[in-house]
């Protein structure tokens, strides 16, 4: 409870304590872009976790970002 208290209080603490767990717990991530979406797969206990997110028109074709100097940025 004391954890939960202290990530009301201090938000930029919740993003630390997510860091630390993260770097504690690595999980295996799968990500694929498509020209619509970009499909991620997350290895969670014992079956991998899929999910999708809806790229805005015109961002890649065929995998590829259209502006290469975005991913870098």
């Amino acid at each position: 409870m004391v954890i939960a208290e202290l990530r009301e209080r201090y938000p930029a603490l919740d993003g630390w304590l997510m860091q630390v767990q993260g770097l504690l717990d690595p999980r295996r991530v799968l990500l694929a872009a498509e020209d619509e979406a970009l499909n991620m797969a997350c290895w969670s206990q014992d079956d991998w976790a899929l999910s999708n997110l809806v790229l805005p028109p015109d961002l890649c074709r065929l995998g590829q970002p259209f502006n290469r100097e975005v991913c870098f940025a």
